[in-house]
C-alpha cells in the first residue's frame, strides 16, 4: 500500500510538472499565433472595403474572416486556461470553464460528427479552484466521452461512424447546495465491474499510453476542492454520465 501511495505521489508530481510545462508551451504558441493573426485580420478588413463592388470576392473574404475569428477564439481559450497563475486557486465561474474547454475540442467534435448540448444554469455561485486543474479534469472527461462514442468498443451492428456521430450533453445546476456538472455521452457505457475501478491509479481500458491525466488524478483534484467525482451508466447501458460536484465558494 505504501509503495502504491508513493507511486501515486510521484505520478502526481510528474503530472504537475507536465501540466505547468504544457501550459507554458500553449501560452507561448498562442502568443506566436496571435500577432500574425491580428495582421491578417486587419488586412482582410482592408480587402473587404476594396472589394465592395465584387460580391463574390466580398463573400470569400467574409468566409476567411469567419475562419480566422474561429482560430482567434481558440487561441484566446488556450491563453485563458493556461496563462501563468491559472494553477493557483481563484474564484471562477464553472460555466465559463466548461464553455472554454468545449471550444478547445470543437474541431475534434466536428470531425467525429459529435454534437454537444449545453444546458448551463445561470447565476451559479462561484467556486474556489485552480482553473487549469479543473479545466484539465473537464477536458479529460470530454475526451473520454469522445472515445466512448467513436472508439473500438462501439459495435458495428448498432453504430455507423460515417452515418451518425453522437451526443455529449453537458449540464450545470445547483443540487443539494452543491454546484453540479454532469457530462453525459451516447457511447458504449462502462462495464459494471469497472465503474469504480476506472478511478484506481494506473487503471485504463484504453490501448496505448494516451495523454490524459487519468481519472484517478481527476478524482483527487476534485476531492481536494471539497467536491466529488462519480460515474454511472444509464439504465439501458447506452452511454455513461460523469458527475462532478463542487462546494460553492465561502463568502
Amino acid at each position: 500500500a505504501d509503495v502504491t501511495h508513493r507511486k501515486l505521489l510521484q505520478k502526481r508530481l510528474v503530472l504537475s510538472e507536465r501540466m505547468a510545462a504544457t501550459g507554458q508551451l500553449a501560452a507561448s504558441i498562442a502568443h506566436e499565433i496571435n500577432s500574425p493573426l491580428q495582421a491578417i485580420t486587419i488586412t482582410l478588413s482592408t480587402m473587404k472595403k476594396a472589394a465592395k463592388n465584387s460580391p463574390d470576392l466580398s463573400e470569400g473574404i467574409d468566409l476567411l474572416r469567419g475562419a480566422f475569428a474561429s482560430i482567434s477564439d481558440t487561441v484566446k481559450n488556450l491563453l485563458d486556461l493556461n496563462r501563468p497563475g491559472m494553477d493557483e486557486k481563484r474564484s471562477i465561474d464553472t460555466n465559463d470553464i466548461l464553455r472554454k474547454t468545449v471550444a478547445l475540442v470543437k474541431a475534434q467534435l466536428r470531425q467525429n460528427k459529435i454534437r454537444v448540448s449545453m444546458e448551463l444554469e445561470k447565476g451559479l455561485p462561484l467556486i474556489n479552484v485552480s482553473t487549469q486543474h479543473v479545466g484539465q479534469v473537464f477536458l479529460n472527461i470530454i475526451n473520454n466521452a469522445i472515445d466512448a462514442i467513436t472508439g473500438e468498443a462501439r459495435s458495428n451492428t448498432d453504430y455507423n461512424r460515417d452515418a451518425e456521430g453522437g451526443i455529449i450533453k453537458i449540464s450545470s445546476m445547483m443540487e443539494n447546495s452543491m454546484i453540479t456538472v454532469k457530462i453525459e455521452d451516447t457511447g458504449s457505457g462502462i462495464r459494471e465491474k469497472d465503474i469504480e475501478r476506472i478511478f484506481k491509479p494506473f487503471f485504463s481500458t484504453k490501448k496505448g499510453t494516451g495523454m490524459g491525466i487519468g481519472l484517478s488524478i481527476c478524482r483527487t483534484i476534485i476531492e481536494e476542492t471539497g467536491g466529488t467525482l462519480t460515474a454511472s451508466n444509464f439504465s439501458d447501458k447506452k452511454g455513461s454520465v460523469f458527475t462532478v460536484k463542487f462546494p460553492p465558494q465561502k463568502d
